[in-house]
């Protein structure tokens, strides 16, 4: 659990929202106290962002408590005094500290973390947690950032590991013993050189190589421990290495939230612009702002025939298309593990609207840069939306169930078609029109229906709506020994059926029109032997119903 600035979204457009703590009674210390938290930022950058505050006076006046020498990660904004942007964590959560000068002898102190952001464009925001104030310890190391010394997705994913620590402490020690463990694995352990003046980060690369799983999400645990060290809620950190991301897939951007992996400068936002019809990256170049540039995470395993797609959309801060302002995309990718690039689309010609398909590279851990370079010379803002990977299997594995309609010239019958491959979410084209996962209002009739997954992949499946058994709900299987005979009939029917133990049955007769022409109630029973004298009833079809407790089977019968 932690703070968040919304546990289920993106935080708000103008947002001013306060995280205040309870008083602090700080008159019986001689040295100033230390503050730390773990803290995740996703923010616009220069724009959106967090302080910290404090308050002496009851609340009636608040200020910003000010990165200091003693600081850890304390605010990457200087000139702001905020963490915006990623906070400088490069991703993930980070350990902040600082020494709270000044603080020492206060008796009723509070402190707040405040955000604000502007009117225009929304990110994930802050997270923040295992807040701690404490003494100055004697020994104190603690764990400040780690991840991968590369922090690439390779297609061998094989990587040596980087962890950062520094201490706190005002008793330093000589060496450390730093550690880190795959997987819930068996832990690795080796010396390093410990940091001497607090606040002075230290990062060690571990000798050996760590091979993490291309499938599944890798979480290592990073550990710092020194001799003397007792403050061991600060000796640790989570990094969760993403796996590569599996085919095919479709980013098309409509939950709000920047992709797993993704590079994405924090002036690109996720939103809705003007005259464009869903969310999408965007940016807004200009003058002083000429380029659009990011990289998508790793995917793979990339086949021959994959095709690589994405649309790109222009538009005047009006909302109107426009075929002026860009000078260039260009578009690369490149395997995880190397510098080098492909170039496979560099256009200087640019229309408002356009969707662009290209044959994917073949093999895993590949990574596509995205650059749309403005001339600079007026306002055009760009929507990047619908990256996707298209691959199309034999087939969708189209299925259906029908619900007849309830009578022979009646119009209120149901189809609904089951997708057992592609890639969700899929489009329905039904020839009667309907475009849901269900087509209503159906007569006696044969429909079709067109299915496209969300990487354009198409399946088309026929049915027939008629009046065979159907209606049936019966998921303890009470009616699957049911016997309806002879049918046809001309003009005796019987009915049989041995149960496993009492139930509650019903038997009932309809006509074509859906009119009810027979009812029997048999009371509670373990075997159902009943029959119906049809013979004076016109010949045609004729829906027998049984129901037994809650189950119930429709059967179609012919009279001669």
């Amino acid at each position: 659990f932690a703070y968040v600035t919304n546990p289920t979204g993106l935080y708000n457009d103008n947002e001013l929202s306060y995280l205040t703590s309870p008083c602090f009674d700080f008159s019986g210390l001689t040295a100033d106290p230390y503050v730390s938290f773990l803290l995740d930022v996703d923010t616009e950058a220069e724009f959106d962002g967090l302080s910290f505050q404090a308050t002496t006076d009851g609340g009636a006046t608040w200020r910003t408590v000010r990165r200091n020498a003693t600081g850890i990660n304390w605010y990457n904004n200087g000139v702001q005094q905020q963490w915006d942007g990623n906070g400088g964590f490069n991703g993930g959560y980070a350990l902040v500290s600082q020494q709270l000068q000044g603080y020492a002898g206060m008796e009723d102190v509070r402190f707040r973390f405040l955000f604000k952001s502007d009117g225009d464009g929304q990110r994930e925001g802050v997270a923040i947690d295992n807040f701690r104030i404490t003494r100055m310890q004697a020994t104190d190391y603690a764990a400040v950032r780690a991840g991968l010394f590369n922090d690439t997705n390779c297609e061998e994913r094989t990587d040596t590991l980087a962890f950062t620590f520094t201490t706190l402490g005002s008793q330093p020690v000589d060496s450390v013993t730093v550690s880190y463990s795959l997987n819930g694995g068996a832990e690795v352990s080796e010396r390093a050189a410990a940091p001497q003046v607090p606040g002075t980060p230290v990062t060690y690369r571990f000798s050996g190589p760590v091979t993490t799983d291309n499938a599944v999400s890798n979480r290592i645990l990073f550990r710092v421990s020194a001799e003397g060290d007792s403050a061991a809620y600060n000796d640790t950190l989570t990094y969760v290495y993403p796996p590569v991301q599996q085919l095919p897939f479709l980013v098309d951007f409509e939950d709000g939230r920047r992709p797993d992996g993704w590079d994405i400068p924090a002036d690109l936002t996720i939103a809705r612009r003007a005259g464009t019809p869903s969310l999408a990256l965007t940016d807004n170049l200009n003058a002083g702002d000429t380029d659009m540039s990011f990289t998508t995470s790793a995917y793979g395993v990339f086949e021959s025939g994959d095709s690589v797609t994405f649309t790109l959309r222009l538009r005047d801060g009006d909302g109107n298309p426009v075929n002026e302002g860009i000078d260039r995309l260009l578009v690369t990718y490149a395997s995880a593990c190397q510098d080098e690039a492909v170039i496979v689309i560099d256009l200087s010609d640019v229309p408002a609207d356009s969707t662009y398909s290209f044959t994917g590279p073949v093999g895993s851990g590949y990574v596509f840069g995205i650059t749309v370079a403005g001339s600079g010379t007026e306002d055009v803002f760009i929507s990047f939306d619908d990256f996707g990977v298209r691959r199309c299997p034999g087939n969708l594995d189209l299925r259906y169930t029908t619900t007849p309609p309830s009578g022979v010239f009646a119009d209120d019958g149901v189809a609904y078609v089951l997708v057992g491959a592609g890639l969700p979410p899929y489009d329905y084209a039904w020839s009667n029109g309907d475009s849901t996962q269900s087509a209503d209002s159906l007569s006696l009739a044969d429909y079709s229906v067109t299915v496209t997954d969300a990487v354009g992949c198409t399946d088309e499946i026929a049915l027939t709506v008629d009046m065979q058994a159907v209606a049936t709900d019966d998921p303890d299987g009470l009616l699957a020994a049911l016997q309806v005979f002879p049918n046809p009939t001309a003009g005796q029917l019987e009915v049989r059926l041995e149960l496993p133990g009492s139930e509650e049955i019903r038997l009932e007769v309809f006509d074509a029109t859906g009119r009810r022409i027979e009812l029997q109630q048999l009371g509670r029973r373990a075997q159902v032997q009943g029959s119906f004298d049809l013979s004076g009833v016109p010949a045609g079809l004729y829906l027998l119903r049984v129901t037994v407790g809650k189950a119930v089977r429709t059967v179609q019968v012919m009279k001669r």
